[in-house]
């Protein structure tokens, strides 16, 4: 599997995989900046001993793990857009059927592992 980022401060590489399922690999949540075209984000901390660092990393990057169709990007918000994906920390369910809501439905699906994961290990 193709590495796609590099922890900045420990090393570490990863792959969508490790991103998705290294228990150590903590998502935070997703930011939306619309500055004429969009741009999300996916922020991840990774909770390791002696490195705590927190990256971020394209919605896109992610694409190839969204099962259900992703509508086309539009310029405009829709209507009624909740806004969740301008706040980094907003992690309930968006019921807007916009480009970036099945990128947010991954995102609610890992932290639900995640913390299933650190559940098991509690």
């Amino acid at each position: 599997m193709e590495k796609l980022k590099q922890c900045t401060t420990c090393g570490t590489w990863f792959t969508l995989e490790d991103i998705l399922t290294d228990p150590a690999v903590h998502p935070l949540g997703m930011l939306c900046i619309d500055d004429k075209r969009i741009q999300a984000y996916y922020f991840f901390q990774h909770r390791l001993t002696g490195c705590d660092t927190t990256f971020a990393m394209s919605v896109s990057e992610f694409a190839e793990r969204i099962e259900e169709p992703i509508p086309p990007p539009s310029s405009t918000a829709p209507s009624p857009c909740t806004g969740h994906c301008v706040h980094l920390g907003r992690l309930s369910q968006c019921t807007t059927d916009c480009h970036l809501s099945p990128f947010r439905q991954l995102l609610l699906d890992m932290i639900a592992k995640k913390s299933a994961l650190e559940d098991k290990k509690a």
